[in-house]
């Protein structure tokens, strides 16, 4: 861990929110939607989805940067901009 002088300042604050900020927004989001009797199943199905997206989008980065190599990162970028765009298609709804 980087001394307290090599630190940037205002980065403890950073680190918070970027891994406090998602816990609560995963918590939240089964009783925004689904209501308080569904929340169990919902985040269960949640977080075995995220598990197994997980060890499969390791494997697929491996893969791909052994045969692509850098310009994997392109391609990451791809199909984050393709999901973003179709779930601009949610608001329409």
């Amino acid at each position: 861990m980087p001394s307290d002088s090599t630190r940037p300042p205002g980065l403890d604050p950073v680190l918070l929110v970027n891994f406090i900020g998602p816990l609560g927004f995963t918590i939240a989001i089964p009783f925004m939607v689904y209501g308080v009797e569904d929340q169990g199943a919902v985040q269960g199905i949640a977080d075995s989805a995220g598990s197994l997206a997980n060890i499969i989008g390791l494997l697929l980065g491996g893969i791909a940067y052994e045969s692509v190599g850098p310009k994997t990162f392109l391609l990451s970028a791809g199909c984050a901009l393709v999901a973003f765009v179709l779930s601009l298609r949610l608001l329409h709804r």
